[in-house]
C-alpha cells in the first residue's frame, strides 16, 4: 500500500518538474519567427491627366494705313512711319498688322477723314489744317500764322488741352486722333524771282494752303492760290504758280523745286511749327484690348521725338540748296509787322465767326504764355 503511494507521489513530482522546465528561458523549444506579413499590392499608377486645351489663337488684326506721302516724295518721313508699322507689329506679336500704303493709292487726300471714319482705312495721316473747310477751329489745331513754335505745339499737346480737342472735333467723324510729327519752322516760298518785300508778291499765284493764310495773301493784294502737292512741280515749271509754299528744306529738296524756281525766301510767317495726326477709325480704336491700345498710343508718341532726326537734316538739306546755287532773301522785320497786323484782323474776324475756334485759341494763348516767358528768360543766344 504503502508502495503505491510512494509510486503516486514520485510521478507527480516528475510531471512537475518536466512543466516547470518548459517554462524555463532557452530550456523551451523556441516557437518560429511569425511569416511576414505580405507587402501590399503597388498602387495603380494615375490616369495621364488629360492634355491642356490649346490657348485660343488670338485672331490677327489688319489695318489699312494711308500715309500722306509717298515714298519718292520725302524718303525720310516715308522711312519712319513705316518703321511704325513694323515696330507695332512686332511688339503685338504680330497681332496688329498695319500695312503702309502711299498719298493717294487708296482713296483721294481729299476723301481720307470720311474713308478713315466709315473704316474704308482703318488708320490714316492728316494735316489738321487740311479739314479746315469742314470745320475753320480744324486750322488751329495743326498750325496758322505767327503761331506756336514747334516746341510750343508740343508743348501744348502733352502738357495743355491739346488732345482734349482733338477729340472733340475728330470724334464727330467717327474717328480718333493723336498728334504725330511736330515740323519745324518752313520755308517762305520757293520762286524764280528775288523777294524782298511784300511788294515783290503783289500780283503773284502764290500757292498756300487753304484758310487764314490765304485771306491774309488776299488783303495783301498776291494772288491766293492752291494746289495738289503731285502738282506743284509742274505748275511751278508752267508758270501756273509763281510762288510755292510747301515745308522745310528736307521735305521740300525731294519735290525738285530747285530745278525750276532759283529762289527761296525767308521766314516761314504763315507756319512757324506745326502738328500733322493719325486718324484712326474709332469703332476699330474702341474694339482694341487694352494692351494693344497702350502699344499703339506709345509707338504713335514716340514717333514725335524720333522726327526730329528729320529736323537734324534740315540744315544739311539748306546747304544742300546753297551749293545747288539757289538764293536765300528774307522779309525785313518791317515787311513782318505789316503781315502780323493783317493776321491779327483775320484771326479776330475767324473767331468772333466760330466760338470753338476762338476757345481752343484762348486756351493756347492762356496756356503757353508762362511757357514763353519760361522761355524768354531761359534762351542762350547762339555762340560761336
Amino acid at each position: 500500500m504503502k508502495s503505491k503511494k510512494l509510486a503516486k507521489l514520485l510521478g507527480a513530482i516528475i510531471l512537475a518538474a518536466v512543466i516547470a522546465m518548459a517554462f524555463v528561458p532557452g530550456c523551451a523549444e523556441e516557437a518560429p519567427a511569425p511569416a511576414p506579413a505580405p507587402a501590399p499590392a503597388p498602387a495603380p499608377a494615375p490616369a495621364p491627366a488629360p492634355a491642356p486645351t490649346p490657348a485660343p489663337q488670338e485672331e490677327v488684326i489688319k489695318w489699312k494705313f494711308q500715309f500722306l506721302k509717298s515714298e519718292g516724295m520725302d524718303p525720310d518721313w516715308w522711312r519712319l512711319e513705316k518703321d511704325v508699322c513694323d515696330d507695332i507689329r512686332i511688339m503685338s506679336q504680330g497681332q496688329l498688322d498695319i500695312e503702309m500704303y502711299a498719298i493717294k493709292e487708296l482713296v483721294a487726300v481729299t476723301e481720307m477723314l470720311e474713308a478713315t471714319g466709315k473704316n474704308v482705312l482703318q488708320m490714316s495721316y492728316c494735316y489738321p489744317n487740311q479739314w479746315a473747310g469742314k470745320n475753320s477751329a480744324f486750322e488751329v489745331l495743326g498750325s496758322y500764322a505767327f503761331g506756336p513754335s514747334h516746341e510750343a505745339w508740343n508743348v501744348w499737346y502733352s502738357g495743355g488741352d491739346g488732345q482734349k480737342y482733338l477729340d472733340t472735333l475728330f470724334h464727330q467723324y467717327n474717328v480718333q486722333a493723336f498728334p504725330d510729327v511736330v515740323n519745324f519752322a518752313e520755308l517762305g516760298g520757293h520762286s524764280d524771282f528775288p523777294i524782298w518785300s511784300i511788294d515783290d508778291m503783289v500780283g503773284k499765284k502764290y500757292r498756300m494752303g487753304a484758310g487764314m493764310a490765304q485771306e491774309i495773301l488776299k488783303r495783301l493784294d498776291i494772288d491766293a492760290m492752291w494746289c495738289a502737292g503731285a502738282e506743284i512741280y509742274s505748275s511751278l515749271d508752267r508758270g501756273v504758280v509763281d510762288i510755292v509754299k510747301w515745308g522745310g528744306p528736307a521735305s521740300n529738296w525731294g519735290m525738285k523745286m530747285h530745278e525750276v524756281a532759283g529762289y527761296i525766301y525767308w521766314p516761314g510767317w504763315q507756319k512757324p511749327g506745326s502738328i500733322h495726326a493719325y486718324m484712326i477709325n474709332l469703332d476699330e480704336w474702341n474694339g482694341l484690348p487694352d494692351y494693344l491700345k497702350k502699344i499703339l498710343r506709345a509707338r504713335l508718341m514716340a514717333n514725335g521725338f524720333l522726327n526730329y532726326s528729320r529736323a537734324a537734316r534740315e540744315g544739311e538739306f539748306l546747304q544742300k540748296y546753297l551749293d545747288y546755287g539757289i538764293e536765300m532773301t528774307r522779309l525785313p522785320d518791317s515787311e513782318l509787322a505789316r503781315i502780323k497786323a493783317i493776321n491779327d484782323e483775320v484771326m479776330a474776324e475767324t473767331m468772333d465767326k466760330n466760338p470753338l475756334l476762338k476757345e481752343i485759341v484762348e486756351n493756347q494763348r492762356a496756356f503757353l504764355s508762362s511757357y514763353y516767358k519760361y522761355a524768354d528768360f531761359s534762351a542762350v543766344p547762339p555762340l560761336e
